[in-house]
């Protein structure tokens, strides 16, 4: 979903789908992924919040939006939200060299 102006498009495949990405038992559009990243890099220099959910296993194996989170990293004035699952947090701390983050895990959540 584009949060600015609220308009969600589905990013699993469907059957038409010519070019896909693929994890698991999931694939994804690359044209909506390809959206997705065009959305990311028209808010990520703006005020507020930039929120990626989820950085997960296809940016682990560099696709998804693993290039766009590096270009993110490195000029984005916008704050910084991604969502990780907590198996995968340290695999991902490490491969985008995060070293000063906030954890908010559920645990933390329901403490608020």
């Amino acid at each position: 979903m584009d949060a600015h102006t609220k308009k969600q498009f589905q990013m699993e495949a469907n059957d038409n789908e010519k070019e896909t990405i693929s994890i698991g038992r999931f694939d994804f559009s690359k044209v909506s992924f390809e959206k997705a990243i065009k959305i990311v890099r028209d808010e990520m220099n703006k005020k507020g919040w930039l929120v990626i959910d989820e950085i997960g296993p296809l940016e682990l194996r560099k696709e998804g939006f693993h290039n766009v989170i590096i270009q993110v990293l490195k000029s984005s004035s916008s704050q910084l939200l991604f969502v990780v699952r907590e198996g995968l947090v340290d695999k991902v701390t490490e491969l985008f060299e995060l070293e000063q983050f906030d954890l908010i895990t559920k645990e933390k959540l329901k403490e608020l």
